[in-house]
């Protein structure tokens, strides 16, 4: 079962690692590409305890620009001193041919279908899975390419705040995840084992299909602002670079750069749900209950 299921994964993988291949070949080649904007956004290391207060955008070289490009849509492996909880973001905005659109959809197409293979399998056994999957990670092999359909007028970036600070899942599913955290957790570790067991006590006496909310940290994100035709078209993720059809008959987007994060952002970014309780039920995950007029369940299987 798990062998089936590894090697089907394995394909997808593989797959996908072609078509960013094919990707990459056809940007590098692109006699129409034109990069209108590029900043690169500094990404956690081992070596920081702690997410930066402050997010700087660096200005990439002209003359790294294109392989900048390249390699930060087509990269799914982690670099050598990038934290396990971090990605890479490359903010941008890149005018390319046709053909680069065709192959960014394409790419796309396999991320679903690699991510769906990995998603479908139960946590537990996804677990085992991953580990034969070294380096890999497996939000940058998720992140879908974000393309424009037509030449833009202006582009404004800026950094924007998550305000869905929860996620929802039910005692049992919890239970379930802490049991997988128990099993990888070395014999060796007396004190976190002893931690996982008492937040397992906690929830083992409760309905297990009561709906509870792990809280997220509040982290901000690059986005940008599309006009298109004189009038706002849209708002897209701005992770990395945003692509769009050029049309050399059009002038140059105009582009609002993306600047620095400020404290200020990151405070406005608080927590949107107020049905939580005050105190957690597991404090070391920030596990809340709901208040008691706003709790829920999930619905039994027939």
């Amino acid at each position: 079962m798990i062998s089936a299921l590894l090697d089907n994964i394995q394909a997808n993988l593989e797959a996908l690692t072609q078509g960013l291949g094919d990707l990459r070949r056809q940007i590098e080649s692109d006699p129409n590409l034109t990069i209108s904007e590029l900043r690169w956004i500094p990404y956690r290391t081992f070596d920081q305890a702690e997410l930066p207060e402050l997010v700087v955008p660096e200005s990439v070289n002209p003359a790294d620009a294109v392989e900048v490009v390249a390699s930060s849509v087509t990269s799914i492996h982690y670099r050598e001193d990038q934290h396990a909880k971090s990605t890479l973001r490359v903010a941008g905005l890149v005018g390319v041919s046709p053909s680069v659109i065709e192959a960014l959809a394409e790419v796309n197409r396999l991320k679903k279908v690699f991510k769906g293979s990995v998603t479908e399998v139960p946590i537990r056994q996804r677990r085992q899975l991953i580990r034969h999957l070294p380096g890999l990670s497996r939000i940058q092999a998720y992140r879908e390419l974000v393309s424009i359909s037509q030449h833009p007028d202006e582009v404004h970036f800026f950094w924007a705040a998550n305000k869905v600070g929860v996620a929802r899942r039910t005692v049992a599913v919890m239970l379930e995840e802490l049991k997988v955290e128990k099993d990888a957790t070395p014999s060796t570790d007396i004190d976190l084992l002893r931690a996982i067991e008492m937040d397992i006590d906690k929830l083992a006496g409760m309905n297990p299909r009561e709906i509870i909310a792990r809280a997220r940290p509040i982290r901000l994100h690059p986005q940008c602002n599309v006009w298109i035709g004189g009038s706002l078209a849209g708002q897209e993720d701005a992770y990395l670079p945003v692509f769009y059809p050029v049309d050399p008959a059009q002038r140059a987007p105009k582009v609002r750069a993306l600047g620095e994060s400020s404290k200020g952002e990151r405070q406005r970014a608080i927590r949107s749900d107020r049905k939580l309780d005050d105190q957690p039920l597991l404090e070391r995950l920030d596990v809340y209950r709901y208040r008691v007029n706003f709790r829920s369940y999930e619905e039994a299987s027939q």
